[in-house]
Protein backbone atom coordinates (compact mmCIF):
# COMPACT_ATOMS: atom_id res chain seq x y z
CA UNK A 1 0.00 0.00 0.00
CA UNK A 2 1.26 3.41 -0.80
CA UNK A 3 2.04 5.94 1.82
CA UNK A 4 -1.00 7.96 0.89
CA UNK A 5 -3.19 4.83 1.18
CA UNK A 6 -1.86 4.06 4.68
CA UNK A 7 -2.55 7.59 5.80
CA UNK A 8 -6.11 7.37 4.44
CA UNK A 9 -6.67 3.99 6.21
CA UNK A 10 -5.46 5.38 9.54
CA UNK A 11 -7.68 8.43 9.16
CA UNK A 12 -10.74 6.17 8.57
CA UNK A 13 -9.95 3.40 11.13
CA UNK A 14 -8.86 5.55 14.08
CA UNK A 15 -12.25 7.21 14.55
CA UNK A 16 -13.96 3.79 14.35
CA UNK A 17 -11.57 2.36 16.94
CA UNK A 18 -12.14 5.32 19.22
CA UNK A 19 -15.92 4.96 18.87
CA UNK A 20 -15.73 1.23 19.74
CA UNK A 21 -13.52 1.88 22.75
CA UNK A 22 -15.81 4.67 24.01
CA UNK A 23 -18.90 2.46 23.74
CA UNK A 24 -17.27 -0.38 25.69
CA UNK A 25 -16.05 2.04 28.33
CA UNK A 26 -19.51 3.56 28.65
CA UNK A 27 -21.08 0.10 28.90
CA UNK A 28 -18.53 -0.97 31.51
CA UNK A 29 -19.06 2.23 33.46
CA UNK A 30 -22.81 1.67 33.32
CA UNK A 31 -22.47 -1.87 34.68
CA UNK A 32 -20.18 -0.73 37.50
CA UNK A 33 -22.41 2.19 38.40
CA UNK A 34 -25.51 -0.02 38.57
CA UNK A 35 -23.70 -2.50 40.80
CA UNK A 36 -22.45 0.24 43.09
CA UNK A 37 -25.92 1.74 43.32
CA UNK A 38 -27.41 -1.66 44.15
CA UNK A 39 -24.88 -2.26 46.90
CA UNK A 40 -25.41 1.24 48.31
CA UNK A 41 -29.15 0.68 48.30
CA UNK A 42 -28.75 -2.58 50.21
CA UNK A 43 -26.56 -0.88 52.80
CA UNK A 44 -29.02 2.01 53.22
CA UNK A 45 -31.94 -0.39 53.60
CA UNK A 46 -30.03 -2.35 56.25
CA UNK A 47 -29.19 0.83 58.17
CA UNK A 48 -32.80 2.06 58.06
CA UNK A 49 -34.09 -1.35 59.19
CA UNK A 50 -31.71 -1.42 62.15
CA UNK A 51 -32.64 2.16 63.11
CA UNK A 52 -36.36 1.42 62.95
CA UNK A 53 -35.93 -1.75 64.97
CA UNK A 54 -34.07 0.11 67.71
CA UNK A 55 -36.43 3.10 67.70
CA UNK A 56 -39.61 1.00 67.68
CA UNK A 57 -39.50 -1.74 70.33
CA UNK A 58 -41.78 -4.71 70.15
CA UNK A 59 -45.38 -4.07 71.13
CA UNK A 60 -44.99 -6.07 74.29
CA UNK A 61 -42.04 -3.84 75.34
CA UNK A 62 -43.82 -0.52 74.76
CA UNK A 63 -43.90 1.63 77.92
CA UNK A 64 -47.37 2.13 79.41
CA UNK A 65 -49.04 5.52 78.92
CA UNK A 66 -48.64 8.04 81.76
CA UNK A 67 -51.11 7.54 84.60
CA UNK A 68 -52.60 10.03 87.00
CA UNK A 69 -50.79 10.15 90.35
CA UNK A 70 -52.01 13.36 92.01
CA UNK A 71 -54.81 15.79 91.38
CA UNK A 72 -55.72 19.27 92.62
CA UNK A 73 -58.96 21.10 92.05
CA UNK A 74 -62.00 22.86 93.42
CA UNK A 75 -65.71 22.09 93.80
CA UNK A 76 -68.76 24.23 94.41
CA UNK A 77 -72.52 24.14 94.03
CA UNK A 78 -75.90 24.26 95.79
CA UNK A 79 -76.81 22.12 98.79
CA UNK A 80 -79.77 21.43 101.03
CA UNK A 81 -79.64 20.30 104.66
CA UNK A 82 -82.34 19.40 107.16
CA UNK A 83 -82.22 18.65 110.88
CA UNK A 84 -84.80 15.93 111.42
CA UNK A 85 -84.15 14.95 115.06
CA UNK A 86 -82.66 16.69 118.05
CA UNK A 87 -82.20 15.96 121.73
CA UNK A 88 -81.56 18.17 124.72
CA UNK A 89 -81.33 17.40 128.43
CA UNK A 90 -84.78 16.11 129.29
CA UNK A 91 -86.25 16.87 125.85
CA UNK A 92 -86.52 15.26 122.42
CA UNK A 93 -87.79 17.01 119.32
CA UNK A 94 -88.14 16.42 115.60
CA UNK A 95 -89.15 18.28 112.50
CA UNK A 96 -87.80 20.04 109.43
CA UNK A 97 -87.79 23.57 110.77
CA UNK A 98 -84.00 23.72 110.27
CA UNK A 99 -84.13 22.90 106.56
CA UNK A 100 -81.77 25.17 104.73
CA UNK A 101 -80.84 25.69 101.11
CA UNK A 102 -77.36 27.04 100.68
CA UNK A 103 -74.36 27.30 98.44
CA UNK A 104 -71.11 25.44 98.90
CA UNK A 105 -68.34 27.95 98.31
CA UNK A 106 -65.27 26.80 96.35
CA UNK A 107 -63.45 24.03 98.18
CA UNK A 108 -59.91 22.76 97.92
CA UNK A 109 -59.83 19.22 96.51
CA UNK A 110 -56.85 16.86 96.64
CA UNK A 111 -56.62 13.39 95.07
CA UNK A 112 -53.97 10.74 95.55
CA UNK A 113 -54.23 7.73 93.21
CA UNK A 114 -53.11 4.27 94.32
CA UNK A 115 -53.41 2.77 91.76
CA UNK A 116 -55.20 4.62 88.97
CA UNK A 117 -58.57 2.92 89.57
CA UNK A 118 -58.72 4.07 93.21
CA UNK A 119 -58.00 7.33 94.97
CA UNK A 120 -58.14 9.01 98.34
CA UNK A 121 -59.97 12.34 97.94
CA UNK A 122 -59.80 15.17 100.45
CA UNK A 123 -62.31 18.01 100.33
CA UNK A 124 -61.67 21.08 102.52
CA UNK A 125 -64.03 24.04 102.82
CA UNK A 126 -61.36 26.74 102.51
CA UNK A 127 -63.62 29.48 101.14
CA UNK A 128 -66.31 28.70 103.72
CA UNK A 129 -63.79 29.05 106.51
CA UNK A 130 -62.60 32.42 105.20
CA UNK A 131 -66.16 33.65 104.65
CA UNK A 132 -67.29 32.63 108.17
CA UNK A 133 -64.27 34.30 109.74
CA UNK A 134 -64.65 37.53 107.77
CA UNK A 135 -68.40 38.08 107.75
CA UNK A 136 -69.90 36.03 110.58
CA UNK A 137 -67.08 36.37 113.13
CA UNK A 138 -67.02 32.58 113.43
CA UNK A 139 -64.32 29.96 113.31
CA UNK A 140 -65.51 27.20 111.01
CA UNK A 141 -63.66 24.25 109.52
CA UNK A 142 -64.93 21.18 107.70
CA UNK A 143 -63.04 18.27 106.12
CA UNK A 144 -64.29 15.24 104.18
CA UNK A 145 -62.27 12.22 103.07
CA UNK A 146 -63.51 9.86 100.35
CA UNK A 147 -62.34 6.49 99.11
CA UNK A 148 -63.20 6.79 95.44
CA UNK A 149 -63.54 4.21 92.68
CA UNK A 150 -62.76 5.28 89.09
CA UNK A 151 -64.50 3.04 86.56
CA UNK A 152 -63.92 3.22 82.82
CA UNK A 153 -61.05 3.61 80.34
CA UNK A 154 -62.32 6.30 77.98
CA UNK A 155 -62.64 10.03 78.35
CA UNK A 156 -65.83 9.62 80.43
CA UNK A 157 -65.36 7.91 83.81
CA UNK A 158 -67.76 6.92 86.57
CA UNK A 159 -66.59 7.99 90.03
CA UNK A 160 -68.07 7.13 93.39
CA UNK A 161 -67.33 5.95 96.88
CA UNK A 162 -67.98 6.33 100.62
CA UNK A 163 -66.28 8.66 103.05
CA UNK A 164 -66.25 10.30 106.43
CA UNK A 165 -65.98 13.90 107.58
CA UNK A 166 -66.09 16.29 110.51
CA UNK A 167 -66.86 19.91 111.26
CA UNK A 168 -65.85 22.22 114.08
CA UNK A 169 -67.33 25.66 114.72
CA UNK A 170 -67.02 28.44 117.24
CA UNK A 171 -69.12 31.58 117.27
CA UNK A 172 -69.50 34.46 119.71
CA UNK A 173 -72.09 37.25 119.73
CA UNK A 174 -74.12 39.33 122.20
CA UNK A 175 -75.74 36.18 123.57
CA UNK A 176 -72.41 34.65 124.41
CA UNK A 177 -70.19 31.96 122.97
CA UNK A 178 -71.48 29.02 120.97
CA UNK A 179 -69.44 26.09 119.81
CA UNK A 180 -70.05 22.72 118.30
CA UNK A 181 -68.78 19.85 116.26
CA UNK A 182 -70.12 17.12 114.04
CA UNK A 183 -69.23 13.73 112.65
CA UNK A 184 -70.46 13.05 109.15
CA UNK A 185 -70.91 9.95 106.98
CA UNK A 186 -70.56 11.06 103.40
CA UNK A 187 -70.44 9.64 99.90
CA UNK A 188 -70.05 10.89 96.38
CA UNK A 189 -71.18 9.62 93.01
CA UNK A 190 -70.94 11.20 89.59
CA UNK A 191 -69.40 11.47 86.15
CA UNK A 192 -65.97 12.78 85.18
CA UNK A 193 -65.01 14.00 81.71
CA UNK A 194 -61.28 13.99 80.98
CA UNK A 195 -59.20 15.66 78.31
CA UNK A 196 -57.49 13.38 75.79
CA UNK A 197 -54.18 13.44 77.66
CA UNK A 198 -55.96 13.12 81.05
CA UNK A 199 -54.27 16.27 82.32
CA UNK A 200 -57.57 17.98 83.22
CA UNK A 201 -61.00 16.79 84.29
CA UNK A 202 -64.50 18.11 84.94
CA UNK A 203 -66.79 16.35 87.41
CA UNK A 204 -70.49 16.50 88.07
CA UNK A 205 -70.91 15.11 91.60
CA UNK A 206 -73.74 14.32 93.97
CA UNK A 207 -72.61 14.26 97.60
CA UNK A 208 -75.21 13.13 100.15
CA UNK A 209 -74.42 12.94 103.85
CA UNK A 210 -75.80 11.97 107.27
CA UNK A 211 -74.51 13.99 110.20
CA UNK A 212 -74.57 13.98 113.99
CA UNK A 213 -73.93 17.42 115.47
CA UNK A 214 -73.48 18.54 119.05
CA UNK A 215 -73.93 22.25 119.84
CA UNK A 216 -73.64 23.99 123.16
CA UNK A 217 -74.03 27.58 124.26
CA UNK A 218 -74.69 29.44 127.47
CA UNK A 219 -77.47 27.55 129.24
CA UNK A 220 -78.33 25.31 126.28
CA UNK A 221 -76.98 22.07 124.82
CA UNK A 222 -78.36 20.03 121.94
CA UNK A 223 -77.49 17.11 119.69
CA UNK A 224 -78.84 16.98 116.15
CA UNK A 225 -79.19 14.15 113.66
CA UNK A 226 -79.44 15.63 110.21
CA UNK A 227 -78.81 14.94 106.56
CA UNK A 228 -78.41 16.70 103.29
CA UNK A 229 -77.41 16.61 99.66
CA UNK A 230 -74.96 18.74 97.70
CA UNK A 231 -74.69 19.07 93.93
CA UNK A 232 -71.10 19.97 93.12
CA UNK A 233 -69.32 21.00 89.94
CA UNK A 234 -65.63 20.23 90.22
CA UNK A 235 -62.54 21.01 88.13
CA UNK A 236 -59.25 19.14 88.45
CA UNK A 237 -55.72 19.26 87.11
CA UNK A 238 -53.61 16.08 87.25
CA UNK A 239 -49.94 15.23 87.57
CA UNK A 240 -49.06 12.06 85.62
CA UNK A 241 -46.20 9.60 85.61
Amino acid sequence: MSTIGKIRAEIVLQPLHRMTTSREAARLATVISAGDIARIGVHIAAIVLVALTQASPARGDEPPPPRRKYGFGTAQGPNIASATLWTAPGRVGSGTDAALIGLTLPTFELQVFAPELYSIDLSTAVSGTVFAAGFDRALYFTQDVYFTFHLGRGLARFVGGPGIGFTTAFHEDDRGAQNGGSMRFVSQVGLELLTKNEAFGFRLLGRPWIEVTHVQSLGDERTFASGGFAQHFAFFGYFRQ
